[in-house]
């Protein structure tokens, strides 16, 4: 296995389990504020792969109107 000290600081620092832990516990709790229904538990593993991809971040539009689901099959590169 490769050691982490091999990559960049910054990579280092987003893959860091605290980092990560915390990012899908606030993530979790904004998703629970705004729902009356707790996080589906596939949605939780989606959570770091749509964060940490910046192309992904850039491109999640801002206004809700379809499902998440629509998007990705119209975003495939992504």
């Amino acid at each position: 296995m490769e050691s982490i000290k091999k990559y960049p600081i910054e990579i280092e620092r987003l893959l860091n389990p605290a980092f990560c832990g915390n990012t899908i516990l606030h993530c979790v709790s904004k998703f629970e504020k705004s729902s009356e229904k707790g996080i589906p538990y596939p949605l939780v593993f989606l959570i770091l792969p749509i964060i940490l991809h910046e192309e992904t971040r850039n491109n999640i539009p801002s206004i809700t109107r379809r499902p998440f689901h629509v998007w990705l099959m119209e975003n495939r590169k992504i």
